[in-house]
Parts: C-alpha cells; sequence; structure tokens
C-alpha cells in the first residue's frame, strides 16, 4: 500500500454575517453558494453556509463569541471528537 492521501480538505471560516459574506464571495471570488442553514424562516437566522468553486469548497459558520466549540452548535462535534467542555467528565 502506498502512503494515505488527502483528496479534499474543507476550511471552516468563523464569520459575523454569513449573507454578505456569500455575496462577497459571489461577486469577487466568484464562488457558487451550495446551502445556507437557517434555524427559521428569517433571513438574518442563517448560521452555516457551503461554497463552492470549481474544486475548491468553503464553509463558513456564525461567529457568536465565546469558546470556539460552543459557537453555533458546534459544541456536540467537539465533544464527539473526545475533547468535552472544561471542567466536565
Amino acid at each position: 500500500m502506498g502512503e494515505p492521501q488527502f483528496l479534499k480538505a474543507q476550511v471552516v471560516i468563523p464569520v459575523s454575517e454569513i449573507y454578505e459574506t456569500t455575496a462577497w464571495y459571489e461577486r469577487v471570488l466568484g464562488f457558487e453558494t451550495r446551502y445556507i442553514h437557517a434555524g427559521d424562516e428569517a433571513e438574518d437566522s442563517a448560521n452555516y453556509a457551503i461554497m463552492a468553486r470549481v474544486t475548491a469548497e468553503v464553509h463558513f459558520i456564525m461567529d457568536e463569541g465565546g469558546a470556539v466549540w460552543t459557537r453555533s452548535g458546534s459544541d456536540s462535534r467537539y465533544q464527539r471528537a473526545g475533547q468535552g467542555n472544561a471542567g466536565s467528565d
């Protein structure tokens, strides 16, 4: 067997405004919005987006402040990775 290869990597960037960010990436860099997650029908509730251009893909998460593992529901993913929260078992 040969060396393991990375076939794809995705970056997740915290941003202060999902819709402004996706508009800029579309207008300036030519990315296409593939997905925007919103908790309800209100436009200002978006907290996650996925954009792509050719083979490049970038994800944006709403930066809600605080510790990185508590932002936009990412706490459960952080705990599943075996890290847990400070002060918990």
